[in-house]
């Protein structure tokens, strides 16, 4: 058995976006991966290459999140469809335009407090992640929080979406 010393790792992937529109509004948002993470492994005699891959997909139409926003809006606030289509583009994406970024920011940030807190987040996330806790939604943002206050700023919410982490978060893979 190998012990790893110390491992690197390089994620790639790809995103397609597909948007279903019907009479100029949007009813329905795929989104398809496909991720190659390469890692070089350090260890007393050697490197290695190790390759892992995966595929998977996330969508959500109009209806379902309409449906399960009835679910919720009793437990907690939520966002509209057309707020959460807004924000969950550079969530998804992994890149986007300034203006793309800070208008996710705005709407998230309800309080114009100029920080993101778990609420906020929540109701962004509550009709996705109906069972999520603040303590688990507290782990992701401390991966990104430098004060440790259970908020971030703008410059960490960029980095948020930049490391892949809000994507991760949507997909509940972390």
């Amino acid at each position: 058995m190998r012990e790893k010393i110390e491992t690197m790792s390089e994620l790639k992937y790809t995103v397609s976006e597909t948007v279903y529109r019907r009479y100029g509004q949007i009813i329905e948002i795929i989104y398809e991966y496909d991720e190659v993470r390469q890692e070089q492994v350090f260890d007393y005699m050697q490197t290695t290459q190790e390759s892992r891959s995966r595929t998977y997909q996330a969508s959500i139409s109009r209806t379902d999140y309409e449906q399960l926003a009835n679910k919720v809006q009793y437990q907690r606030h939520v966002v509209p469809f057309d707020t959460f289509v807004c924000i969950i583009r550079p969530f998804m994406m992994g890149t986007y335009t300034n203006d793309e970024l800070r208008e996710a920011f705005r709407l998230l940030d309800s309080d114009a407090s100029n920080t993101i807190d778990l609420n906020e987040l929540s109701a962004f996330l509550s009709v996705l992640h109906p069972n999520m806790t603040k303590e688990i939604l507290s782990n992701y943002i401390n991966k990104v929080a430098k004060n440790g206050n259970q908020c971030i700023n703008f410059d960490e919410f960029s980095q948020m979406i930049l490391r892949g982490i809000g994507r991760d978060i949507v997909c509940g893979l972390l």
